[in-house]
């Protein structure tokens, strides 16, 4: 019985599979970074300052009503 071996050939295969599996990776990975930049990380820094801020003493004057004076008597 004769045994028979298929081995495949050298591919010679150019395509741009790779490079844009790269350019993919960039763009998920630069979108990742700019709502990690935008959003997370103002997050994290006001929960920090929100903790050393000291307490705001709001002081609101309210002028005191001013009575309109009646008017003459009808002669």
């Amino acid at each position: 019985m004769t045994t028979v071996i298929n081995t495949p050939g050298a591919s010679n295969d150019n395509s741009s599979s790779g490079f844009s599996a790269i350019v993919i990776t960039i763009l998920i990975l630069g979108t990742l970074f700019a709502v990690f930049y935008f959003y997370v990380l103002p997050l994290l820094r006001n929960n920090g300052q929100q903790n050393k801020t000291p307490s705001t003493n709001i002081n609101v004057q309210i002028p005191t009503p001013q009575v309109a004076p009646s008017p003459a008597p009808q002669q």
